[in-house]
C-alpha cells in the first residue's frame, strides 16, 4: 500500500502503524451494512402505484436475486435478469416476442437502483451499462372504418358492462390519449364550459383537449350515477375505478373479433388512429400537439409554431361532426367511426363503415 506525502504526514500526526491501518480497514469493511436487492427494489415498488409498468419487473427482482449484495450487482447480472425475463414472457400465450418484458426489467433496475444513490445507500448503477434490447418493427397502424365498427361491436358484444366500455371507446377515440389519459381522469380535469378535458400522461405531463358535448354530458353523468363523491371520472360497476389491468380485458373483449386477435389490437390502436386522422385533416404539426409530444420535435421553428387550443377544437370538430358547430350540440353523437382520407392533394374525404 503506497501513500501520497499529505497521506503520510496525516499518519505520522496520528501515530498509526501498518498494522493499525489495516486494522481500521478491517473494522470498517465488516461493519458496513450491506444494501440487498430486495431493500433496493422494495424502495422503488413502495412508491409506484399499483399495476406500474416496472411493478412485474421488480417482483422478478425479490424472486431472483432479493437476497444479493446490490453493491456487488454488475451489467452482466442485469443482462441475465432481462434476458430471463424476455424467455419468461414468452411462454405466456399472449406475449408476442417478450422485448417488453426485457426492456421494462432493464428500465426498472435503472429506476431502482438510481432511488438508492439518490438515497446514499449505493453509488454505481449497473444497468447503465445495459442498453435496452431493439424493437422489432410493429403492426400496430390506424384502423379503418369497418374495423373501428367491428371493435366497437365486441366491445359491447362481450361486455359485462357496456356503458363503461362505451363510454371509453368514445374517449379514447375522441382524445387520442394513452390508457393513463382514462385511468387517471378526474372530476376536477373536466372543463363542460370550455368543452375540454385535462388530459395526465406519460411522465405526468398534462395538455387539455377538445371533446364533444355529448361526451362531456356522459362523463360527467356516469362520474355521479357511479361514485359520486369520488375524485375520478371512470369507475367499473362494482365502484372501483379503472386502472391497467382493466385495459387488459378491454383489449381481449376486442381480440375476440379474430383479425383482432391476430394483430393484437388493443386501447392504443384507438389512439393510433385518431393521431393518423388528425393529420389528414390539419397536418403534422397539430397532429403532434393532438397527441401529446413535444414541440423539440420540430426544432427551434416548434417554439415559434405552437397549435392553438382553436387549432385543436377545429380538428376534433371536423373529425367527428358533418357541421363544426354540432360539437357544441349534446343531443349530436359523434361520428366515431369514419375515417379521414386523403385524395391525392384535393381535400380529405371521410369514409365511414358501409351500410
Amino acid at each position: 500500500m503506497s501513500y501520497t506525502d499529505q497521506q503520510r504526514a496525516v499518519i505520522e500526526a496520528l501515530d498509526f502503524s501498518p498494522d493499525d491501518l489495516r486494522c481500521l480497514d478491517s473494522v470498517l469493511e465488516a461493519g458496513q451494512r450491506m444494501v440487498t436487492v430486495r431493500q433496493v427494489a422494495e424502495a422503488l415498488l413502495a412508491v409506484l402505484p399499483r399495476h406500474h409498468r416496472y411493478a412485474k419487473s421488480l417482483d422478478r427482482l425479490l424472486n431472483w436475486a432479493g437476497d444479493d449484495d446490490a453493491a456487488k450487482v454488475c451489467t452482466d447480472d442485469v443482462r441475465g435478469w432481462a434476458h430471463r425475463a424476455g424467455t419468461e414472457a414468452q411462454a405466456d400465450p399472449r406475449a408476442r416476442h417478450g422485448v417488453g418484458a426485457q426492456e421494462a426489467m432493464v428500465l426498472a433496475t435503472r429506476a431502482a437502483f438510481a432511488s438508492a444513490i439518490s438515497s446514499g445507500l449505493l453509488r454505481y448503477n449497473p444497468a447503465l451499462g445495459c442498453p435496452l434490447p431493439d424493437r422489432p418493427p410493429t403492426r400496430r397502424t390506424a384502423l379503418s372504418a369497418g374495423q373501428l365498427e367491428g371493435a366497437h361491436l365486441a366491445l359491447l358484444a362481450h361486455s359485462r358492462d357496456p356503458e363503461l366500455d362505451v363510454l371509453v371507446f368514445g374517449f379514447l377515440r375522441e382524445t387520442g390519449c394513452r390508457r393513463q389519459g382514462a385511468v387517471r381522469l378526474r372530476r376536477d380535469d373536466l372543463a363542460p364550459a370550455t368543452r375540454t378535458v385535462r388530459l395526465v400522461e406519460k411522465y405526468a405531463k398534462q395538455r387539455w383537449m377538445p371533446v364533444s358535448a355529448n361526451l362531456m354530458d356522459r362523463l360527467l353523468a356516469h362520474s355521479t350515477r357511479r361514485h359520486d363523491g369520488c375524485g375520478f371520472v371512470l369507475h367499473r360497476v362494482d365502484g372501483g375505478h379503472l386502472n391497467d389491468k382493466w385495459f387488459e380485458g378491454f383489449a381481449q373483449r376486442i381480440q375476440n373479433l379474430s383479425w383482432a386477435a391476430e394483430l393484437g389490437v388493443s386501447a392504443h390502436w384507438l389512439r393510433h388512429t385518431t393521431i393518423t386522422d388528425i393529420e389528414r385533416i390539419a397536418g403534422m404539426r397539430v397532429a403532434a400537439t393532438y397527441a401529446g409530444h413535444s414541440d423539440g420535435t420540430f426544432g427551434v421553428t416548434g417554439t415559434y409554431t405552437k397549435v392553438s387550443p382553436e387549432e385543436l377544437r377545429i380538428a376534433h370538430a371536423r373529425l367527428f361532426f358533418d357541421h363544426t358547430g354540432q360539437a357544441e350540440d349534446p343531443g349530436v353523437a359523434p361520428k366515431l367511426f369514419r375515417r379521414a382520407m386523403p385524395t391525392g392533394g384535393q381535400p380529405v374525404d371521410f369514409v365511414e363503415p358501409e351500410g
